[in-house]
């Protein structure tokens, strides 16, 4: 009996200590956990919501930058089409040139096409054109079309003194405006545009822009080629007569503004050739000039061709970028 007291109050004392323990779930918690599953859904939901929260602002944050995108090619591309020759009326340019030339006192004798050029957004129509008069009127010819209201690009100018005529042929192009962009919108809100449209209208408005400027720069329609003739015109001696001169770009593929030309004029005395190529030196965008050669022309005349390099101005209009230097994604 002694032995058993003890052993009973022991085990009295276990089962109170596990009856109490704090930590052990209460049959009222257990039948709640039991009986309501959803409870852990319900807790956990709101964390779901927050994850998906950042999905939506990023997918939200990429269409409205690619809204923004096309709203600034658009109006570059508004820009650069503003200095084309309208679609709707292709002779335009065309009926220019010869409105011009008259107006200047220049007769044009021959307009001869070549093969036109079709490119994104642009058809571009080369002429070679032939005109007589006088040598200021071929110089303020050029000055009307390059002050003109739509581009024209220059490649070569010759012009020559032929009994008292002045013959000129000159090598320039149309940029006529064919651009297909603006009808993929027909009077919409960017805003409107689904993903699928929105990608059509970047990648093609890009590609237009991209088009158009390449075109203004490879055609020089930005550079000024006037400039040359009359300043080696205005810095003729006295009773120096001109009589040939010819211009075309230092590199056809490269840099536009660079001219590289010949310029042959009469002067009733020799003396009178180096100060001329000294003040041709002298003058701003003249990069070099040098005498090629001096003889005598007849009637104590004397016949000088003098070279010359010059760097040429680009007009105020500031180029579009071409867009192939962005990093973006469709």
């Amino acid at each position: 009996m002694h032995r058993l007291v003890p052993l009973l109050i022991l085990v009295g004392v276990v089962t109170l200590s596990a009856g109490c323990d704090p930590s052990a779930p209460s049959s009222r918690q257990a039948q709640s956990d039991t009986q309501d599953p959803s409870s852990t859904q319900a807790i956990s939901s709101p964390d779901s919501q927050l994850e998906d929260q950042p999905h939506q602002l990023t997918s939200v944050s990429h269409t409205e930058s690619r809204r923004q995108r096309l709203t600034q090619h658009r109006l570059d591309l508004e820009t650069l089409t503003a200095r084309l020759w309208p679609k709707a009326d292709a002779e335009a340019g065309l009926n220019w040139l010869q409105t011009s030339a008259a107006g200047s006192g220049l007769e044009l004798t021959e307009l001869l096409p070549r093969s036109t050029v079709e490119r994104d957004g642009l058809e571009i129509r080369p002429y070679m054109v032939r005109g007589e008069g006088d040598w200021q009127s071929v110089v303020d010819w050029l000055q009307a079309i390059e002050s003109s209201p739509r581009e024209f690009g220059l490649q070569i100018i010759g012009l020559q003194t032929i009994n008292g005529r002045v013959v000129t042929e000159i090598n320039l192009a149309i940029l006529i405006d064919r651009t297909t962009a603006p009808e993929l919108f027909a009077g919409r809100d960017v805003a409107e545009l689904n993903e699928r449209e929105l990608g059509q209208a970047i990648r093609t408005t890009r590609a237009e822009r991209s088009s158009i400027q390449q075109a203004f720069d490879e055609l020089g329609a930005e550079t000024s080629w006037s400039q040359p003739i009359a300043e080696l015109t205005a810095l003729l001696p006295d009773a120096a007569r001109p009589l040939r001169v010819t211009l075309k770009p230092a590199d056809p593929h490269g840099d536009t503004t660079r001219f590289t030309g010949r310029f042959t004029l009469e002067v009733p005395d020799a003396g009178l050739v180096p100060g001329y190529v000294r003040g041709v030196q002298k003058r701003p965008g003249f990069v070099e000039a040098g005498l090629a050669s001096l003889r005598r022309d007849g009637n104590d005349w004397q016949r000088a061709s003098v070279t010359f390099s010059f760097a040429g101005q680009t007009s105020s209009t500031p180029n579009i970028p071409t867009g192939l230097a962005e990093v973006v994604t469709e």
